[in-house]
C-alpha cells in the first residue's frame, strides 16, 4: 500500500479549470489553484500524471491565450491598456508568439572547433619518500 496523502486531485477540476478561466476576467492557472486550495506546482505534478487534466490546462491556457491576443491588439488599436504586460502574457501562454534565440558554435568555415592546449608541462610522478 502506497504510503503518502491521498490526492487532492477530483476528475472535475477537468471542467472547473476551463469554465474558470472563462468566467473570470483576470484569470490565471495559478487562480485557479488558489481556489481549489492547491499550490501551483501540484497542479505541474497533476498534468503529469492525469492526460485528461492536462487536456483541460491546455484549453485553459488557449483561452488565455486568446484573452490576451485580444486585449494586445486591443491596445495597437485604440492605444489604450498595457501592451508590455499583454506582450508578456501572450509569450508566456501561446505556444506561436514565443521570442527564439538560436546560437552555434562552429570553427574555422563551419567545421569543427579546434582546441590546443600550450604551456603544459608534464613532470613525473614520484613515490611516497622520494623527493
Amino acid at each position: 500500500m502506497p504510503a503518502g496523502r491521498p490526492t487532492k486531485y477530483k476528475p472535475e477540476y477537468c471542467d472547473e479549470i476551463v469554465s474558470y478561466v472563462h468566467s473570470e476576467k483576470y484569470s490565471s492557472l495559478e487562480g485557479f489553484c488558489a481556489k481549489i486550495g492547491i499550490c501551483y506546482d501540484t497542479c505541474k505534478e497533476w498534468v503529469k500524471v492525469y492526460p485528461e487534466f492536462s487536456a483541460a490546462v491546455k484549453r485553459a491556457k488557449a483561452v488565455l491565450a486568446a484573452r490576451s491576443i485580444e486585449r494586445l491588439m486591443k491596445c495597437a488599436d485604440e492605444g489604450a491598456g498595457n501592451a508590455t504586460a499583454n506582450i508578456f502574457a501572450v509569450k508566456n501562454l501561446a505556444d506561436d508568439w514565443k521570442d527564439k534565440t538560436q546560437a552555434e558554435l562552429t570553427g574555422a568555415n563551419g567545421g569543427a572547433i579546434q582546441h590546443t592546449i600550450t604551456g603544459l608541462r608534464l613532470t613525473p610522478l614520484t613515490q611516497d619518500g622520494d623527493d
